[in-house]
């Protein structure tokens, strides 16, 4: 009960801190979020992936600089047209939330169904918090079969206060990172549980965190370790572990499909907009921070 009251407390201080701080006064579709964000609108409203011609409009209204986008979407020389330099990963998360802003909108007629006002605003910031909410119950349903409530209570506050988890929730919008918590979290959840059940639905569960995984933050692919090396001591875990996951072959196949579908989703965007499979997005930049 304490830990559950842990989370909930979290998800309030947050929230509390939106309003607090008028998050109506904020620019928050503003860098690298910004660019996360733009698979929505571009292809949900305005079925315009590849030119962003509405872009101009919404600068119009909301944003006094126009210059990111060029850093942002470079244009491919072999097709003219503009590519986005961040994975789709975040906009999957984002999505059920703008589909609400947007239902909204259209419902209620009273501010601009652009997906750039106020309630899409709303729909942005509260799918980070909504996202790691549900992220740390499901820590907290993986640390339950080897702690006591009151051990996860402290840890999960310490987890969601003590890092820069609580900054990308409450004050920095979009950032990937939050997103990354929560895959993380589903990873750990389903791995454990795969290997104390060998139920395939938990197999697929962890396919599905490491291909979202590969299109929100591609560097923590390393992640696939975790259910490759879970609960090894020692060389016959190895050996044991390999002869578990070799005798459920089916459903590992099923799992690998499950990370192809969403890698392969992001290359037909990349096919679509390059003439290319596979892009290297960042060739332009005099820098790369594999954190974006």
């Amino acid at each position: 009960m304490k830990s559950k009251l842990t989370i909930l407390l979290y998800g309030f201080l947050c929230s509390y801190v939106v309003f607090y701080n008028d998050y109506q006064k904020q620019n928050i579709f503003h860098g690298d979020p910004e660019f996360y964000y733009l698979y929505l609108p571009a292809i949900i409203k305005y079925h315009d992936i590849d030119k962003f011609s509405f872009y101009e409009d919404i600068i119009h209204r909301y944003h006094p600089d126009d210059s990111m986008i060029q850093g942002y979407c470079p244009i491919q020389e072999n097709t003219g047209r503009k590519l986005i330099k961040y994975g789709m990963g975040v906009a999957f998360f984002e999505a059920p939330f703008y589909l609400i802003a947007s239902a909204w909108c259209g419902f209620t007629n009273y501010t601009p169904d652009d997906g750039y006002s106020t309630p899409y605003k709303i729909a942005f910031i509260f799918s980070g918090i909504i996202w790691v909410m549900l992220a740390l119950f499901l820590l907290r349903s993986f640390l339950k079969h080897y702690f006591t409530d009151s051990v996860i209570a402290v840890t999960i506050a310490c987890i969601a206060f003590g890092t820069n988890l609580y900054h990308y929730t409450a004050f920095e919008f979009g950032m990937s990172h939050p997103y990354a918590f929560v895959l993380f979290s589903l990873l750990l959840y389903s791995t454990d549980n795969w290997y104390r059940t060998l139920k395939r639905q938990y197999l697929y569960l962890a396919g599905l965190a490491i291909g979202m995984l590969l299109i929100t933050r591609p560097v923590d692919v390393i992640a696939l370790l975790i259910p490759l090396f879970w609960n090894i001591s020692g060389i016959n875990d190895l050996q044991n572990n390999y002869k578990m996951v070799a005798s459920k072959y089916k459903d590992l196949a099923t799992a690998m499909l499950i990370v192809f579908v969403f890698t392969f989703i992001q290359m037909v965007y990349w096919k679509y907009v390059s003439g290319h499979w596979l892009v290297y997005t960042y060739s332009g930049d005099d820098h790369f921070d594999f954190g974006h």
